[in-house]
């Protein structure tokens, strides 16, 4: 019964850490960026239940499958318009409140919170991974998380 036991606590741990078996790359551009090690998860292998996309872990940044595309996208060259800009603002901004939490920035229990700092950030962000700064500026006014910042400057 103890060895039953064991093996469930095992498992349910397991399953429910970050990226236990995952797949991924690291990514150079961003970790660059970030200052810290980004990875970017394989399709079909994110492990994180419901998190949208990323987290931070303490000492790495992981990125969903679908957000590590449309940033690879953009770091590729490419500039879409229409609902693919939205899709790769909130992309960016996602890493941006990842890197938020990397610097030490909670949900907005004790500071600015991160989905503020990384919209604050974002376009710094951005112009370090070569992104020009009128599709940075484009990408930043598009990301619908600076409605709920308590100020409008970045």
């Amino acid at each position: 019964m103890r060895l039953w036991l064991i093996g469930l606590v095992a498992g349910l741990a397991l399953a429910t850490a970050p990226g236990a078996s995952g797949a991924y790359t690291v990514e150079p551009t961003l970790t660059r960026v970030a200052g810290v090690e980004t990875r970017c998860y394989k399709p079909g292998t994110w492990e994180r239940g419901d998190e949208f996309g990323g987290y931070w872990d303490g000492t790495v940044i992981a990125l969903r499958a679908n957000a590590c595309r449309w940033i690879g996208r953009t770091l590729a060259g490419e500039r879409p318009a229409d609902w693919r800009r939205t899709i790769v603002a909130f992309s960016w901004h996602l890493f941006a409140h990842e890197v938020a939490h990397s610097q030490g920035f909670d949900h907005g229990e004790k500071t600015v919170g991160a989905d503020c700092r990384g919209w604050r950030i974002m376009r710094p962000l951005m112009r370090a991974a070569e992104i020009s700064r009128g599709y940075a500026y484009v990408l930043w006014v598009s990301s619908a998380h600076r409605a709920s910042c308590p100020s409008s400057a970045p």
